[in-house]
C-alpha cells in the first residue's frame, strides 16, 4: 500500500498585539509551586562566591543610580 504525502500549510505566526489592559493573572498556587523549585537554586548561586561576587556587582550599579 502506497502512503501519500501530503502537504502541510506553512502559516505565518500572527502579530502580538498590546492593549493597555491585558493582564496575565497567574494563581497563587502556580507561583508557590515555582518558589519551590527556584528558591533553593537561587539560594546556592547566592551561597557560592560567585553569587557574591554578583550581588556585590549589582549593588555597586545601584549606588550609581
Amino acid at each position: 500500500m502506497k502512503t501519500e504525502k501530503k502537504e502541510v500549510e506553512q502559516v505565518p505566526p500572527a502579530e502580538p498585539r498590546q492593549t493597555e489592559d491585558t493582564q496575565t493573572v497567574i494563581p497563587d498556587f502556580e507561583i508557590e509551586a515555582m518558589a519551590r523549585v527556584l528558591l533553593p537554586a537561587l539560594r546556592a548561586f547566592y551561597a557560592s562566591p560567585e553569587g557574591q561576587a554578583a550581588f556585590e556587582e549589582w549593588k555597586r550599579q545601584q549606588e550609581n543610580t
